[in-house]
């Protein structure tokens, strides 16, 4: 695998963010209520082999589409094709 795309999926911030939202969801199953509202937002990896025939390299296609489109956030740049895979719930509150 590409180390660009390991580097990027490993980025202090990234990992950061991460779990900032995460402890967020955990204190909004404990019961809490939070500041502003838990809004869901994932981008799910795009990998163009059959996962039944080849799941290795679909796992490394989906991987590279995550860094792809992670690149594009940490960036501000815009992408000109699709976002396949996207699955949105109102993302307003996250900034993204």
């Amino acid at each position: 695998m590409n180390q660009s795309v390991i580097h990027t999926l490993n980025d202090p911030e990234l990992l950061k963010a991460r779990q900032v939202h995460l402890d967020r969801l955990e204190r909004l199953f404990a019961g809490e209520e939070l500041e502003s509202p838990f809004i869901l937002s994932c981008y799910c990896g795009n990998g163009r082999s059959d996962p039944a025939k080849d799941p290795e390299k679909w796992v490394e296609e989906s991987l590279t589409d995550i860094y792809e489109h992670a690149e594009l956030k940490r960036t501000g740049s815009k992408s000109t094709g699709t976002n396949r895979g996207q699955q949105t719930v109102r993302d307003q509150s996250l900034g993204a």
